[in-house]
């Protein structure tokens, strides 16, 4: 679904599979399907991902490319961004949106991205801070500023 994330895809994959190997399993055992060997030049490798592939480029990123890291990226090495200079501000939860903006949104979740796009972003963790909604991460902050992000 256009909603799923490594954990919620390997789940899903996992029962798939499992299904799938009862079945197969026994066919395989008496000889009923026999494997066919992988095609190697048709075979795709991807690099090791790096923690620094989650960090969020606010003037060239669009809300679409940010929301598309964070279900890739979940829970590893997760999306982050700096915040008064100092890295590793976590985006848990974010959905693109688009003006006007739900007038139950807090005008402060809405991270404007490149190509005049936006993000509402609902839950983050600051560093060395646990797990929070936007909003009472908002709370905590008087004088908020989404400048203070980069």
């Amino acid at each position: 679904s256009p909603d799923d994330n490594f954990i919620t895809l390997a789940s899903k994959l996992s029962e798939l599979s499992t299904s799938l190997l009862t079945e197969l399993l026994p066919k395989y055992a008496s000889s009923e399907i026999t494997p066919t060997i992988q095609n190697h030049n048709e075979a795709t490798f991807t690099k090791l991902i790096k923690k620094d592939y989650g960090r969020i480029d606010w003037s060239t990123m669009t809300a679409v490319q940010i929301t598309n890291m964070l279900r890739a990226y979940t829970p590893w090495p997760g999306i982050w961004t700096y915040w008064q200079g100092v890295s590793n501000f976590k985006i848990l939860e974010a959905l693109q949106t688009t003006k006007p903006f739900p007038e139950d949104i807090d005008p402060n979740e809405i991270f404007p991205c490149a190509n005049n796009t936006f993000l509402h972003v609902s839950k983050v963790q600051p560093p060395g801070k646990k797990p929070m909604s936007m909003k009472d991460f908002l709370n905590g902050q008087k004088g908020f500023k989404i400048e203070e992000f980069s």
